[in-house]
Order: structure tokens, then sequence, then C-alpha cells
């Protein structure tokens, strides 16, 4: 319901972003693709001591590292010396009953995201007007990642 947790992805939407197939794959075999932003790392700090994580973003010059406990880590190149990368997924393949198999699969399937707005149950009072200026901006205003509410550049 739009809620992922640090460690793990929100899947509202995933029944629009992935085939029956790729999920049944998925949960079969998680570590045969392991998805951008979910390989799991053990990195060397340049003072000595390790730490583990998620490498959600690497490039030339740093390291965006979420350690599994859910902090964010901005490393900076001279920050650390070495990324170990883990075989596989964090995720262990699924262990159900064929019906139970199929139920999960059926229901994550369906999933095709929610409509822009609150989050349902949200106990804060909605401020209607600020939803608005986000669904709605005004030329010029960029409210949201990309500009768009959807985070894809148009």
């Amino acid at each position: 319901m739009g809620r992922g947790k640090s460690v793990g992805p929100d899947l509202t939407s995933i029944g629009r972003q992935v085939t029956v197939a790729d999920l049944e794959r998925k949960l079969s075999n998680p570590g045969a693709q392991v998805s951008d932003g979910y390989a799991l790392v053990t990195v060397k700090l340049s003072a000595g001591a390790t730490v583990r994580g998620f490498a959600r973003k690497e490039t030339l010059h740093g390291l965006q590292l979420q350690t599994t406990d859910g902090r964010l880590l901005l490393l900076a190149g001279g920050e650390y010396q070495m990324v170990s990368r883990d075989k596989g997924s964090a995720m262990p393949a699924l262990k159900a009953t064929p019906e139970e198999h199929r139920n999960l699969v059926a229901f994550l399937s369906r999933l095709g995201g929610l409509k822009p707005g609150p989050l349902p149950g949200d106990g804060d009072p909605i401020d209607a007007a600020a939803i608005d200026q986000i669904l709605h901006p005004k030329p010029g205003d960029w409210p949201t990642y990309n500009g768009l509410v959807s985070g894809q550049s148009p």
C-alpha cells in the first residue's frame, strides 16, 4: 500500500512492472537476477571498520549504501577501500505449498499501484491544497522527483 521498507521494495505496483513468469522466477530463485539497488555488499571503510548493506547507487566517485538496519551512508571515494559483493540475493527462495505459491503469484500479479495522493489509512490530517499543488503543479514548479508524481522523467 505504498509503504515499502528500507530493506525491501514497495510491491504496490509489481503487477504492472513484471510478468507472471518473472514473478515465478524471482520467487523460486531470487539470486538469479538481483534488482538494481538490492545487491548486498560488505564495504571496508578507510578507517578500518567494515559495514554491510545494500549498494543503492555506486559511481566512480562514491557509494550510496543503505545498511541492513536502514541507515543511509553516503560514502565518497576516499572513505572506503573495498566493496565485496555477495553472490545471490538477501531474499530467500519462497518455501510454500503449491497452493500458497499460486495464491501469492496471483495476488502480486494483480497489484497495479495506487492513485496519486495520500496513502490510505494515514492518521495525519490531509491538506487537500498541498496535495493538489503536487498533483497539478503550476508551470515552472518542480514539486516531485523528476517533476512527475511517478518519478519518471517526462
